[in-house]
């Protein structure tokens, strides 16, 4: 029996609605970390320097994978992911410049290289890693529509809630480009998710990627060694429970892997 498949763009669109929960976790996760340590300037600062790490690791992949682009690439995909690059660039300056309004004087990189440049779950780049080095061209792509998707609605977020003009315009300006990089990702999609065993594969990677933004979303945002009730309940409904151990609590399970976060702490 042969599987229907989707048009690519309704396939695509469908995924796009399947995200939202993500996106709403996020959500209510940055707002409740800016609620709760937002007048902690050392909060705030480490929150940030996760932030810079994390852009540096973004501009330093992404420039790998523009080397690394075979001879017959179309020159379109060329130019497009040599702009995120570029891209990832811009925001490792702009958070510079944020943590420099917040507290003064230039940040010191090599303390905070030294606490935070070892990648793991809190950065974004750790599933560049992971999705991308496949070579498998729905891995990569699906991230890029995924992640930087929710990362999108991370920074709007962000911007909102920051309470300072300075910090929501440049937010503003990554919010944008992570929405650029995201339909980037899904320009990408279109055009090899036309057979039931692309798309089938497309929703297998998704299973995996959901949780693993999540615990992103948990250790990224502040300390949280536990999602509260309402974010649970969002997550369980749309996905379930999760397929493996997570790095935080959850659903009554206990911390499998250890939050990267106690590590700085410690």
């Amino acid at each position: 029996m042969t599987t229907a498949v989707k048009p690519a763009k309704e396939f695509l669109d469908e995924l796009w609605e399947s995200f939202m929960p993500l996106h709403k976790v996020a959500e209510i996760q940055t707002k409740q970390f800016f609620a709760e340590q937002g007048k902690d300037k050392k909060a705030l600062e480490n929150f940030f320097h996760i932030r810079l790490s994390n852009e540096r690791m973004n501009m330093i992949e992404l420039s790998k994978k523009v080397s690394e682009l075979p001879a017959l690439t179309d020159p379109e995909e060329c130019r497009l992911l040599s702009k995120q690059a570029w891209d990832e660039a811009e925001h490792f300056r702009i958070v510079y410049e944020v943590l420099e309004h917040l507290t003064g004087e230039a940040p010191d990189l090599e303390a905070i290289w030294k606490a935070y440049g070892k990648v793991d779950v809190r950065m974004g780049a750790s599933l560049i890693q992971k999705y991308e080095a496949h070579g498998n061209p729905i891995m990569m792509h699906l991230y890029q529509y995924m992640a930087e998707g929710r990362a999108a609605h991370v920074w709007k977020t962000m911007a909102e809630v920051a309470g300072d003009e300075f910090i929501q315009k440049r937010y503003d300006r990554v919010a944008r480009d992570e929405k650029f990089h995201s339909n980037i990702g899904r320009l990408m999609l279109e055009k090899i998710v036309t057979t039931p065993e692309a798309q089938a594969e497309c929703l297998s990677y998704v299973k995996e990627m959901v949780w693993d933004l999540f615990e992103c979303s948990c250790t990224s945002l502040g300390d949280f060694k536990t999602a509260s009730p309402e974010v649970q309940q969002i997550m369980l409904e749309a996905y379930g429970e999760p397929h493996r151990g997570l790095c935080v609590a959850f659903n009554g399970k206990e911390a499998t892997s250890k939050n990267p976060n106690e590590a700085v702490a410690a």
